[in-house]
């Protein structure tokens, strides 16, 4: 089976620079934009089936490619970003006044830093883990599937498959908004094809930030 994972489109947070977390902001301008070319990447495949988080800036981003090959779209509150608690609608700079310099600790060491009301690393991986390998099992015999997710969700599980450290990913793996990354699922094996292909969008001005 061909696994796409597919970032949601720019929210209207991601160009404020502020952390979103759980909180539901919808598609920018551009993020809508950016959503209808990221649907005409899947003219004429076939898809199974959507799976998207049920958050505003990946479902609206999953019906957009829905809309285009007529696949069904699922919503799943398990797909959702890493909970960030009470750094969520606060910008890099705000974090850092209110917090004590938090941002600015976090950059140096992420899994050091504990943020009020967040969800802890084990709990996002293990909802992760689950919530992919559902998925998968329920499709295994399927020829294509698309999730819709977010930057955070979309890391999490590459850093499981390939073993890696979480946290290295975050800052050396560039995941753009409307981003396709690829896999190939057997039963036995599961392969990397592409990372944040996003040959589909025009050259973004900046990298956004990825929760």
């Amino acid at each position: 089976m061909r696994l796409y994972l597919v970032r949601h489109g720019e929210s209207a947070w991601n160009q404020e620079d502020k952390v979103q977390g759980h909180t539901d902001i919808p598609l920018s301008d551009a993020g809508r934009r950016q959503a209808r070319l990221v649907a005409e990447r899947f003219t004429g495949r076939s898809l199974s089936r959507i799976y998207s988080s049920d958050l505003k800036r990946a479902s609206e981003t999953a019906q957009e490619i829905a809309a285009v090959c007529g696949a069904e779209l699922i919503l799943d509150e398990r797909l959702r970003e890493i909970r960030l608690g009470a750094w969520e609608g606060k910008t890099k700079a705000e974090i850092d006044k209110i917090f004590s310099g938090a941002y600015t600790r976090w950059l140096e060491d992420p899994a050091s830093l504990c943020i009020e009301e967040a969800e802890t690393r084990p709990e996002f991986f293990a909802r992760v883990r689950s919530v992919l390998t559902e998925i998968i099992e329920a499709h295994k015999n399927d020829t294509a599937l698309c999730i819709v997710a977010h930057g955070g969700v979309i890391t999490a599980y590459l850093s499981l498959l390939l073993g890696a450290d979480f946290d290295r990913m975050l800052f050396t793996m560039r995941l753009d908004n409307c981003g396709i990354t690829t896999l190939e699922i057997t039963d036995h094996q599961r392969t990397i094809l592409t990372i944040n292909d996003v040959f589909h969008l025009p050259e973004p001005d900046e990298i956004k930030p990825l929760f």
